[in-house]
């Protein structure tokens, strides 16, 4: 059961968490895709100067820092605690606290 925010609930800006989400975001997602084309045999990339294992070693250590940002950044800047999986969250569900 949701409940409702109190009407004085504090209200924060999480424009720059997803700024910074996003920055993560956008290498993770063309890393897999270069991973995944590599796989399929759609490129090649020893013809960029580039050993395939360090493509797959990269692909797998950016998503890895990229789910430690995420997991660290995407937080209440009011209590603390995660926010999920939604984007655009209006409130925190531990505390209450209101995003613009």
């Amino acid at each position: 059961m949701d409940q409702l925010p109190p009407i004085d609930a504090p209200a924060y800006r999480l424009g720059a968490r997803k700024a910074l989400m996003f920055a993560c975001a956008v290498p993770t997602i063309a890393l897999f895709g270069a991973m995944f084309m590599q796989l399929k045999g759609l490129i090649d990339v020893t013809q960029f100067g580039l050993a395939e294992r360090y493509l797959y070693i990269g692909g797998l250590s950016v998503f890895l820092v990229a789910l430690v940002a995420r997991l660290v950044m995407w937080r209440c800047p009011g209590c603390g605690s995660y926010l999920g999986r939604e984007a655009n969250p209006a409130t925190c569900r531990k505390c209450g606290a209101r995003f613009s």
